[in-house]
């Protein structure tokens, strides 16, 4: 209960800023997920939902993730100077800092906290296609309830780096791939990269509102670099966004 507190006071402040300050455009998106794999989360149904906020220069975003054995919320922002805009002829690049809280429980057997701090370099063309890459570092304190008496928090640190690849067609049609160290509401580390391949169609709601819904394949790996990889995770998604 404390955790669902402490997400809602915060998706509170963020709605309460986009009317306190110049009306940023908002967003919200709900994603259903199936693991199909059987590892932590094989065979599972999980339910996210998030809510961001962008100014332009400075983006927020507050989400939830729950199923039946693991919760977990995360908070980010960014920031991109308009002095680290780069117009050109046919594409903009921007140069910014972010940074992401990610909390998880896991019913019974652990509680992990993940810091991460990164540089966001973005290229975004007017052909509707758009590259971003992510670089920088993180830290994962992780508290393992049978043996915490003893030992504490167990910390680690790793580094980030995702690469984000779309394209917007003129018909509506979004296709992405997603693949990097981490996602939303996943921290693994570096040695063990996520990838993610989806789809998604936008149109005009009455409001004049973009409405998105698509599809979302995953893949997880697990020690892809220094060892035999193997995949450790596969899930499927539905996407809905709403965008206003």
């Amino acid at each position: 209960m404390k955790k669902f507190t402490v997400f809602w006071i915060y998706a509170i402040l963020l709605a309460f800023s986009a009317y306190a300050l110049d009306r940023p455009s908002q967003s919200t998106h709900f994603n259903f997920s199936y693991a199909a794999d059987k590892g932590a989360e094989g065979q599972l149904a999980s339910f996210a939902f998030d809510y961001g906020l962008d100014w332009n220069c400075i983006k927020t975003v507050a989400g939830t993730q729950i199923n039946l054995d693991i919760f977990d919320i995360f908070f980010g922002a960014s920031y991109i100077p308009n002095q680290l805009r780069f117009r050109t002829k046919r594409k903009e690049l921007s140069l910014g800092l972010s940074g992401i809280y990610h909390l998880q429980r896991q019913t019974g057997i652990a509680t992990e906290n993940d810091f991460i701090i990164s540089t966001d370099f973005s290229v975004d063309c007017d052909c509707g296609f758009s590259f971003k890459m992510q670089g920088g570092y993180g830290f994962k304190g992780t508290k393992v309830d049978a043996i915490y008496d003893y030992t504490g928090y167990i910390w680690d640190r790793t580094f980030v780096l995702t690469f984000d690849f779309e394209k917007m067609w003129k018909n509506g049609l979004c296709t992405y791939l997603k693949c990097g160290s981490h996602n939303s509401y996943r921290y693994p580390l570096f040695i063990s990269p996520i990838y993610d391949f989806g789809a998604a169609y936008t149109f005009k709601d009455q409001y004049g509102n973009n409405v998105q819904a698509g599809g979302e394949f995953e893949i997880k790996f697990a020690d892809q670099f220094t060892t035999a990889p193997y995949i450790s995770g596969i899930q499927f998604k539905l996407t809905f966004g709403y965008f206003f």
